[in-house]
């Protein structure tokens, strides 16, 4: 539905399912508001993980978790490396950035500060 409408898909995980179901209860008795959270955050993830990562060239900054998926990285692993001043990375607000290009040439250059 939200395709239908010009609106990125949501995927709701298999992890996230009892508390979807639950929060879809809680809409079907008049309060809406947590199923609204779960379907913005499964949006947000959705862009984060499958969509971004495949729209961005190699030098194009996406955060850890959707520069993570194809590796053999997981997204704490390069946030450790982030931290430890061995992938490059711009930080902005509660996320890490980093590019394909980046994590490719082992950059040991380290960025800090916000993305604009």
């Amino acid at each position: 539905m939200l395709v239908q409408h010009g609106y990125p898909p949501a995927v709701i995980l298999a992890s996230q399912r009892r508390r979807y179901l639950k929060t879809l209860q809680m809409a079907d008795d008049g309060n809406p508001n947590p199923l609204a959270e779960v379907v913005a955050r499964a949006v947000h993830d959705t862009l984060n993980r499958f969509l971004i990562p495949n729209l961005a060239g190699e030098a194009k900054l996406v955060p850890l978790s959707a520069l993570a998926e194809g590796t053999t990285y997981s997204p704490a692993y390069l946030r450790l490396r982030v931290l430890q001043k061995r992938l490059r990375a711009v930080r902005d607000g509660r996320l890490w950035l980093s590019s394909r290009a980046w994590l490719r040439s082992g950059s040991v250059r380290y960025a800090t500060g916000v993305c604009g």
